[in-house]
This record gives C-alpha cells, sequence and structure tokens, in this order.
C-alpha cells in the first residue's frame, strides 16, 4: 500500500491526514508536493510524539536541503509546575512563529503536544519585534524604553 501510495503521491496530496506511513516516506512525500507546488508553503506537520517530530525534522532536512525547516518543541513539563523554560525551546518556538506569520516557503514540525500550546496571534507577535541594523545609529535611552514596553526587565 505504501508503494501505491508513493507512486501516485500527488493525487494522495488532496488528504490533510495522513497515518500509517513510515517517517521516511512522509518527509518524502510532502517534501515532493512541495517541490512541486501541490502544497502551500508554509507547512505545519504535526506528529504524535516529539521524537517523531525530531526524526520528520531530520527527513525533511535531507529531502528539503534548500528550504528551511523548524521543529517547533513543546514547553518543557516544568513550566506547568512553575518554572521557567528552557531558553533554547522558546527560541525555537519564536523562530518557527516568525518564518509562519512571513509566510516564508519553510516546513515547521511539531508533536500534538507542541501544537497544543499557545502562541500568540500574528498582529501581537509582530509589534512585539524590534528590528536592529548593523551600524544602525541607535539612541540608548529610547531603545531602553522600547525594551522595556516589551517587557525587558533591567
Amino acid at each position: 500500500m505504501t508503494t501505491a501510495f508513493l507512486a501516485d503521491v500527488c493525487k494522495n496530496l488532496t488528504c490533510k491526514r495522513w497515518r500509517g506511513i513510515p517517517d521516511g516516506a512522509a518527509a518524502y512525500s510532502l517534501a515532493r508536493g512541495l517541490n512541486e507546488n501541490h502544497i502551500s508553503s508554509p507547512l505545519w506537520v504535526v506528529t504524535p510524539t516529539e521524537q517523531e517530530a525530531e526524526r520528520l525534522v531530520v527527513g525533511f532536512q535531507f529531502w528539503l536541503p534548500s528550504t528551511p525547516v523548524y521543529l517547533y518543541p513543546q514547553d518543557d513539563t516544568r513550566t506547568f509546575d512553575g518554572a521557567s523554560g528552557s531558553p533554547a525551546v522558546i527560541q525555537q518556538r519564536i523562530v518557527a512563529m516568525n518564518a509562519l506569520y512571513q509566510q516564508k516557503k519553510c516546513v515547521i514540525v511539531s508533536s500534538a503536544f507542541g501544537a497544543l500550546h499557545r502562541a500568540l496571534n500574528k498582529k501581537d507577535f509582530q509589534a512585539l519585534h524590534l528590528k536592529l541594523a548593523v551600524n544602525q545609529p541607535v539612541n540608548p535611552e529610547a531603545l531602553r524604553e522600547k525594551l522595556q514596553k516589551l517587557g525587558y526587565l533591567f
């Protein structure tokens, strides 16, 4: 059955939910659909577990070497106990959301648990951006005030 699916992958891409095919076959099929413009980008793929999401990221990186692939990781379970989340996890989620909201051609992969966590909507997310360029003149006091309004503590 998998062989038949892969042989006629473009016709099968209209189905929004797939199950029962190996990670490598899923990555290949979706990559082919993206490359042939049968699937719009950005593409968000949800897997049952975090480990499957991590494996699928590797598969997409193999089949789509020129397309950015982002893992949207689940929050650390300690955050439910009031502990701060890992900065690396938070950064990965911000980078993925930025690509999604900018409508960049990319693939975002998350576990179901990761996808369930609340995220900022596009308007609020973009309002929190601060663009700085190399050699751009900056007023330190104005920058400090802007950062404080964004929630940074000094």
